[in-house]
């Protein structure tokens, strides 16, 4: 365990549910919170397992997956620096998805009670745990009936879109992990990506097996019927 420095309440004061506190509350938080390093590939907590802890990301990216019955992931978001993981499921007593990391990643861990004795002493903190959560729940609703009901084309553009909004046009995923994002297999992607490399729209990133954007605007056009989701 490394010690907390400020550079992690900086990145601590931009997550969304933190972003009010005073330099001083941030300081008294993180008072609280260990500094944790996972290796790329290790799993932090499973689905259905009791949520005992609150995870900010400070450096990596972590992604957020459901399995289904078939054992195929669906990544229903890739959390970046700032990031939580899965704090929702601490108010219903259980991670509701899993969390892998997909780089090296550290991150900030509080105890379950910890978290909410600090909502407690600061009631500004759960309006914005309520506004967070509401809105997850929405994007969460529009994405199972989007699943359905678009063709995955447009899945996988809006999954570009979204991704790419978040840490830029040069896309530090995989062909899989993109695929998992937009509910689709590996090989329907590198389908679609085929089609959009030929279009110029895409290509291959410094590795062949991540992608770089290169017309986001013809990107967005594939993607408007649909919002961003990760």
């Amino acid at each position: 365990m490394d010690l907390i420095q400020p550079p992690e309440a900086e990145v601590l004061q931009r997550t969304v549910i933190f972003q009010k506190l005073s330099a001083d509350d941030a300081k008294k938080f993180l008072a609280q919170a260990k500094l944790l390093r996972y290796q790329k590939g290790v799993v932090i907590f499973a689905e259905g397992e009791s949520a005992k802890s609150l995870y900010v990301v400070m450096k990596g990216l972590v992604k957020l997956y459901k399995t289904t019955l078939s054992g195929v992931h669906l990544t229903m978001t890739v959390a970046g620096p700032s990031d939580t993981l899965n704090a929702a499921g601490l108010h219903v007593g259980e991670y509701f998805t899993s969390a892998q990391c997909l780089t090296d990643t550290t991150l900030l861990k509080v105890t379950d009670d910890a978290y909410f004795a600090f909502l407690t002493e600061h009631p500004q903190l759960s309006i914005e745990v309520s506004n967070l959560l509401a809105k997850r729940v929405r994007r969460e609703a529009d994405r199972a009936v989007s699943l359905l009901g678009v063709d995955v084309q447009a899945r996988i553009a809006v999954s570009l879109v979204s991704l790419a909004a978040k840490f830029g046009t040069d896309l530090p995923l995989s062909q899989k992990e993109i695929a998992e994002c937009a509910g689709t297999t590996t090989e329907t992607m590198s389908r679609i990506l085929r089609k959009f490399r030929q279009q110029g729209i895409v290509a291959y990133g410094r590795q062949r097996s991540t992608v770089q954007i290169l017309d986001m605007s013809r990107l967005n056009q594939l993607a408007n019927v649909l919002d961003g989701w990760i």
